[in-house]
């Protein structure tokens, strides 16, 4: 450090990067007076060094230096401005929270630093992939939650990155082609202030909170001011240690976070959290997967910031696309940025008057909202007057942009639990079940939870089976919630945010308990890709416009092109002519009638006619008791109560004959 040359820096890129064998460091400090750089030892966290940044260093609200000579795999860093410490917000490494929900950076102002780190990783040559979203089959995961429970076998990397590379190969094989990774920055996951302020002197209400056992010292005199706003000081000595309650904040939407530092915490080794993150992306690219995964910015985060961190995850880490919220990340900041023009976007809604000219142009961007879930769950249950939504949903697939569709989601019931509860069960958050949202559009199927009830399992089963047909066969790009395939419970919980135990863990045991469900999502996945009517680029006209005698799709009845869409209608037919399939896909062109049937008695669906030498044959359905040959006559099918049936069109049997003559 005696040979340590300091000198003026340069404003950008932020953050602390490495020009040859020089360390550049810059921050960004409005209204500054006083600007420090403090280097502190790697192992023991104590200050070694302070580096006052002089004025005329600065370049409008930049603060900037450069170090030479800087053994920087010995040190972290932190800034002290004004007297207060900060964390580098560019940082792309934080030390202090390599351990999982460990409150020990609460015990010093060095508590959180900066790490430096700047190693290559050996990326493969590889080409974005840039599945287009009517091809996207989504997978939305908690890195954590995904491996961490026993049942996972995956050793020593449960809950890790490497954990989820494990599984790839199952992930695989379910269908999917990409996945949502929920935060995988740097968060707080200790949730101490918030939950103190909302019910003092207890944990909103729970006697059996966990504590942190924070020391109080002289020198931690910015640590004391902070505290004493969420637990009483009065009578404090120097030196004292004290119980603050506090809470895990497992799903990773925190106040606080680092947005360009990945969580060490979900590494097998926390201090090649980068490398081994890096690792995870690899081996979904080479199976042809992508990564898009959530950020959540805080309205104090500037768009420049924004860009800058969508930027570097890119670059870095090769992410594919990414979900953000939308009432802090402006739509022209998206659609006006060069770079990436060409990555996945999701968000709530996009303003339309941004979006004038060539819609192609936006096909990277994605509508990610709850519309299909409300719609198809009121559908799915009976509720009056849903016909008309759900049929809008059923062919939604705007021009402008990509249309995402999910039935579940974290912040929700997972599939099982939509079909087990009326209402939410969220005591065991600690919150007097008055967290999480009251409308679920849920219904119990006659009994409040488990049950050991055959008839009520076999509806529940059926119930499931229907609403991954609602989603899996309709326009749009379909999202399945990690577990919903192996009939993953959490018992009720639809706000399970702080619940880093089994409630929330996937138990891979379920598998092979549900193996018919997995099996049946395979299947539907599989008409996807195999069937050209399903998953088009485009949205379906109900239009004749090449004179085939047939619109590209159409609605129906009982009665054929007859649909019923009165307040007390529960039944809906939907035709998928294949005569309409691009010649250029290699896609099958059969056409498609699904029949469902949301009222609790059984139905006679008339058919439309097919053209001459095609008949309508059953592919699947989703009744236990249905049987395969249910039509009746070649122009109606009998559906059950709470049941869909899929038709697919064929040849004849004359016709065939006449077809292998030829």
């Amino acid at each position: 450090m005696n040979q340590l040359r300091v000198s003026k820096g340069t404003p950008l890129p932020l953050g602390a990067t490495k020009v040859g064998e020089k360390i550049n460091f810059s921050i960004a400090s409005p209204c500054c007076e006083e600007c420090k750089l403090v280097l502190l030892h790697k192992k023991s966290h104590k200050k070694k060094q302070e580096i006052i940044i002089p004025e005329d260093y600065r370049v409008g609200e930049i603060y900037s230096v450069t170090l030479e000579g800087l053994p920087y795999e010995e040190y972290d860093y932190v800034y002290e401005i004004d007297g207060k410490i900060v964390v580098d917000p560019y940082s792309t490494i934080i030390r202090g929270k390599e351990k999982w929900g460990n409150h020990s950076h609460l015990l010093s102002p060095y508590g959180i630093r900066s790490g430096l780190s700047f190693e290559e990783f050996p990326w493969m040559e590889e080409q974005t992939l840039e599945i287009p979203y009517e091809k996207l089959i989504l997978y939305k995961l908690h890195v954590r939650g995904f491996t961490k429970h026993r049942s996972s076998g995956v050793g020593k990397a449960a809950g890790t990155y490497q954990g989820v590379i494990q599984k790839i190969p199952y992930l695989k094989e379910l269908g999917v082609n990409s996945v949502l990774l929920m935060p995988i920055i740097e968060f707080e996951e200790i949730l101490v202030e918030e939950n103190y302020v909302r019910s003092p002197g207890n944990v909103l209400g729970r006697q059996d909170a966990e504590y942190a056992f924070v020391n109080i010292a002289k020198e931690d005199l910015y640590r004391k001011e902070m505290l004493s706003e969420t637990y009483p000081m009065d009578n404090m000595q120097e030196t004292e240690k004290i119980r603050i309650p506090y809470r895990l904040n497992y799903w990773g939407y925190s106040k606080n976070n680092y947005y360009f530092a990945p969580k060490a915490s979900y590494a097998s080794n926390p201090s090649c959290a980068a490398k081994e993150l890096k690792e995870m992306v690899q081996a979904f690219h080479k199976e042809g997967m992508e990564v898009l995964m959530e950020f959540n910015f805080t309205e104090d985060v500037t768009q420049q910031m924004i860009l800058d961190c969508l930027h570097y995850w890119y670059f870095t880490y090769h992410i594919d696309g990414f979900s953000v919220n939308k009432n802090v990340v402006l739509t022209r900041l998206i659609i006006e940025d060069p770079i990436l023009s060409r990555t996945k976007f999701l968000a709530t809604a996009w303003e339309e008057q941004y979006l004038a000219g060539n819609p192609k142009r936006y096909r990277n961007l994605a509508e990610y909202n709850d519309g299909f879930l409300v719609d198809a769950r009121r559908f799915l249950k009976s509720d009056e007057e849903q016909v008309n939504a759900f049929a809008y949903r059923v062919r939604r697939n705007s021009e402008k942009y990509g249309v995402i569709n999910y039935i579940t989601n974290n912040n929700g019931f997972t599939l099982l639990d939509l079909v087990s509860y009326d209402v939410k069960h969220n005591q065991c958050n600690g919150e007097e079940n008055k967290d999480g949202t009251d409308y679920n559009y849920s219904w119990n199927c006659g009994t409040e939870g488990k049950t050991s009830k055959k008839k009520i399992k076999e509806l529940r089963s059926k119930q499931i089976r229907n609403a991954l047909v609602m989603l899996l066969l309709s326009q749009g790009t379909p999202m399945l919630l990690m577990g919903d395939e192996m009939g993953n419970s959490q018992n009720g919980n639809n706000n399970a945010y702080c619940q880093d135990n089994a409630t929330s863990w996937l138990n891979w045991n379920l598998r092979k308990q549900n193996e018919e469900i997995e099996a049946f999502i395979k299947k539907l996945i599989a008409i996807r890709r195999t069937y050209g009517v399903f998953g088009k680029a485009e949205e379906y006209r109900m239009m004749d416009y090449r004179s085939c005698g047939c619109p590209d799709l159409s609605f129906h009845g009982t009665k054929a092109w007859y649909p019923d869409f009165s307040y007390y209608s529960r039944i809906f037919g939907v035709m998928y002519n294949g005569a309409y399939v691009s010649e250029e896909t290699d896609k099958a062109k059969n056409s498609f009638y699904i029949a469902y049937n949301m009222h609790w008695e059984k139905h006679e669906f008339a058919l439309p006619r097919l053209p001459m030498g095609q008949v309508w044959k059953c592919y699947m359905h989703t009744s236990i008791v249905q049987k395969e040959e249910m039509l009746e006559t070649e122009r109606t099918v009998m559906v059950e109560p709470r049941s869909i049936v899929i038709l697919r069109s064929e040849e004849s049997n004359e016709q065939s004959v006449k077809s292998k003559e030829k």
